[in-house]
């Protein structure tokens, strides 16, 4: 492709362009391609849609934009109205991201999967990269995947930087990318960076893969978010700094680096992700509201954020997403997995590698058109076992899927379809020794609206004693250690953001008496404590004007 952009652009015309980009590229990214004889301009996605490509529209411009923020820049220097979408942020609130309402901003749409814009004197339409008819054999499926995932390590290995890091934990994804990279001989190439504190699964494992494969760590993950003293900060400087798509990811406060990190993104679309969660639904029976209780569940008579209304709307968006991805061909029971492949994947993995490249230089060696298209075809049996991303790791020839994982990874489902490979132990003793000697330290400030000053609280200091407790209650709930930690600050912030900006902007989609007791009353359950991160996101973003 490099080739190709460098020496033959200048004489194909824009669909030949369009068609070479979406065969080629492998990670979420996106390119523009100005024709100036032909006067058309091309926004080319990836074919998986990571980089999500949106278009303001209004009666006399359109504007087209991968950055939400630049986009909304432009919209209000022009002078045109531009409105926040309570809608979209109620989404992120239920299903904890995005996508079935297109942007953060009303009158902003995106493109679908394998779709690009091309502009011109007739417009901005939308046009599609072909896709591939054949139907290869399962073999031959497998053999494309683990080229693919090959391709993309080696490419990652070869880039010049000093500093290199794939992440290693006790799931498959980060095991996979291990796998190709053993097979391909650049695994010592990378640094390998586990998050999980000491004494944690994650961590057990990734020692003991490092001691057995003599793998080189490091103390940091390369790609951090800028650390900040304020809890408003810590918990709303990531939704601003993304335009309203996501609060996870970089804040702002981040420097430049040249760093170079390959992450286990994109595993889940070898296997069934959401398919599962719709299994017991009737396919001559699917209704709006028998989708959200499927995506959504909620205890009888447990406590929550939103009013039925919002069910309602999010339930009617479902319904249409859902018979678009069986109207293009998805089977019943497939179609759950389609969805987290055109929404979540996208809105979560795609959109936070996009971010963090801005900064960095993040790569998803997983990222396989080939895996989508092979996992599709298999039934739900077949994939909610994994089957198909086993069989990759196999083929890669270095026998990682004989180690432990973080959890039972070979169901009697499994065996059933493959022999479980023999268990072999990981080496536990002796020390290991990080390389921080490149490491980051971020510590910029963010850019947030000065009406969120009187939001203000410090971040909690605790002490040894203090952290072992709360690290002890948060594994006790299933929460990690930030939710319990911050907990007081952030309802404390929570009810400076509901005196200040109240719940106009979402009356009669949120439960007001529900809003205040996550703000004032003590909280046990695991629920209503995320909900308190979720209801403040929500107040703080939507309470501050575009």
């Amino acid at each position: 492709m490099a080739d190709f952009l460098a020496r033959d652009i200048r004489q194909e015309p824009a669909k030949v362009v369009a068609e070479r980009w979406g065969e080629s590229i492998k990670n979420p990214c996106a390119a523009f391609v100005i024709d100036t004889d032909a006067q058309e301009i091309l926004c080319l996605p990836d074919p998986l849609g990571g980089a999500l490509c949106f278009r303001y529209r209004s009666d006399y411009v359109q504007i087209i934009s991968t950055d939400m923020v630049s986009l909304t820049h432009v919209v209000t220097a022009m002078g045109l109205p531009l409105k926040k979408s309570a809608d979209f942020q109620l989404e992120r609130l239920i299903l904890g991201n995005g996508g079935l309402i297109p942007s953060s901003y009303e009158h902003v749409d995106r493109l679908e999967l394998f779709e690009y814009w091309l502009v011109s004197k007739d417009g901005v339409q939308r046009d599609q990269y072909s896709q591939s008819q054949s139907e290869p054999t399962y073999v031959e499926a497998v053999q494309a995947i683990s080229a693919e995932i090959s391709e993309s390590v080696l490419a990652v290995s070869r880039l010049p930087t000093e500093r290199r890091i794939a992440h290693i934990t006790g799931g498959f994804d980060s095991r996979l990318v291990l796998a190709a990279a053993m097979a391909a001989g650049c695994a010592e190439d990378f640094m390998y960076f586990c998050s999980g504190p000491a004494g944690s699964t994650d961590r057990k494992i990734a020692d003991g893969l490092s001691r057995t494969f003599d793998l080189r760590r490091s103390s940091g993950g390369g790609l951090a978010a800028s650390q900040l003293t304020h809890v408003h900060e810590q918990l709303l400087a990531p939704l601003y700094h993304s335009g309203g798509i996501t609060s996870s990811g970089p804040n702002g406060g981040e420097t430049k680096s040249s760093v170079v990190v390959a992450g286990g993104g994109y595993g889940g679309l070898l296997r069934s992700t959401f398919s599962s969660r719709f299994s017991t639904i009737d396919p001559k029976n699917v209704s709006p509201i028998s989708l959200m209780e499927m995506l959504a569940p909620r205890p009888p008579g447990s406590a929550r954020i939103y009013a039925d209304s919002t069910l309602s709307l999010l339930g009617e968006r479902m319904f249409q997403e859902w018979n678009r991805l069986r109207d293009i061909g998805y089977e019943h029971d497939s179609i759950g997995d389609a969805f987290y492949l055109s929404v979540r994947n996208r809105y979560h993995f795609g959109q936070n590698s996009m971010l963090w490249s801005r900064i960095g230089r993040r790569y998803d060696p997983l990222y396989s058109v080939s895996g989508a298209t092979a996992a599709a075809r298999l039934p739900l049996y077949s994939r909610q076992t994994n089957v198909l991303g086993f069989d990759v790791m196999k083929s890669f020839g270095v026998d990682l899927e004989k180690y432990p994982f973080d959890t039972k990874r070979f169901s009697d489902a499994y065996r059933t379809l493959r022999r479980a490979p023999e268990q072999r132990k990981l080496e536990g003793c002796g020390p290991i020794e990080f390389d921080d000697s490149h490491e980051i330290i971020h510590g910029g400030k963010v850019n947030l609206p000065s009406s969120l000053d009187s939001l203000a609280v410090i971040s909690p200091t605790l002490s040894g004693n203090e952290r072992k407790a709360t690290i002890e209650k948060a594994n006790k709930i299933g929460l990690n250690y930030w939710h319990i930690a911050t907990l007081e600050s952030a309802q404390e912030s929570l009810r400076s953001a509901l005196n200040q900006f109240g719940l106009s902007a979402v009356e009669g989609l949120v439960d007001s008496k529900y809003a205040w007791h996550l703000a004032k009353d003590r909280l046990t359950k695991r629920a209503e404590i995320r909900d308190v991160y979720a209801m403040y996101g929500l107040v703080a973003w939507l309470g501050v004007d575009a």
